[in-house]
């Protein structure tokens, strides 16, 4: 009976590892699917955000570095959308730009060459939809102008139509440029990846930094709460002037009718 049981129990363990291996692989299987049909699409935009952490002394240095190769760079196509550097309290930077997918190791490697990557993940959004309906769109609105054009002409001696016809050409010609600079940034964002880039110093994660942060702020607090009470104040000294005489004379009549 003990025996039977046991290989009960074998068999019942064996068959949960089997499910779990059968799991594990699928995940891999899909995650596999994911990135050949992201590599096959042209309809993919990717975003990168980075945070990499360094020594204080090194986060100017390394955040101006990374703007400079962004300036001067030719090979990557590199795009600088936003950069902005704090030094309130603690120093801490941030940039975004766009670069070639291939530029995107090169650039991260760079702003992290004196500190390290602490943390890292990348989104990407599907804009087959947009893309293919906006094309769609455009190829209408082409079309559309061609026959306008052929009505111009035919309609040379029809002034009233002549104006008619030019002024629903210039619409159409309106919509078209809208049309096509929409497509064209939904393009750029497919042909080059979005990469954020968030410079953050180690030092000022420290037991003892919130407390000198405190300290540096102690002034600027005390200062900041006289001006607020004075403000205060200043709105309460009208109701004072006001309420002051009136307190008084309720008194008296309260006196008076005893």
């Amino acid at each position: 009976m003990m025996a039977l049981k046991q290989s009960l129990f074998l068999l019942f363990a064996a068959v949960l590892l089997a499910g779990c291996a059968s799991d594990q692989s699928a995940g891999v299987v899909d995650f596999q699917f994911d990135q050949s049909a992201r590599s096959g699409s042209t309809y993919f935009a990717t975003t990168h955000s980075v945070t990499v952490d360094l020594a204080e002394d090194a986060l100017e240095p390394s955040f101006r570095s990374v703007i400079q190769y962004c300036l001067e760079d030719t090979r990557f196509n590199c795009t600088l959308l936003n950069s902005e550097l704090a030094k309130r309290g603690s120093v801490s930077a941030t940039l975004r730009a766009r670069i070639d997918p291939e530029g995107v190791e090169q650039i991260v490697v760079l702003a992290a060459q004196d500190g390290l990557v602490s943390n890292r993940s990348t989104a990407v959004e599907d804009l087959a939809e947009p893309i293919i309906d906006m094309e769609a769109r455009l190829s209408m609105l082409e079309k559309h102008l061609a026959s306008l054009a052929e009505l111009q002409e035919r309609s040379a001696n029809d002034v009233d139509s002549l104006l008619k016809i030019t002024a629903e050409i210039a619409e159409a010609q309106s919509e078209l440029e809208n049309l096509r600079g929409e497509h064209a940034y939904l393009k750029l964002r497919t042909d080059l990846d979005e990469v954020t880039i968030r410079f953050g110093s180690y030092q000022n994660r420290s037991f003892f930094s919130p407390i000198v942060r405190s300290l540096q702020r102690f002034l600027d607090d005390l200062s900041e709460g006289i001006a607020q009470a004075i403000t205060g104040f200043a709105f309460l000294l009208p109701w004072l002037v006001i309420l002051v005489p009136i307190a008084v004379g309720v008194r008296r009549l309260l006196r008076r009718s005893k």
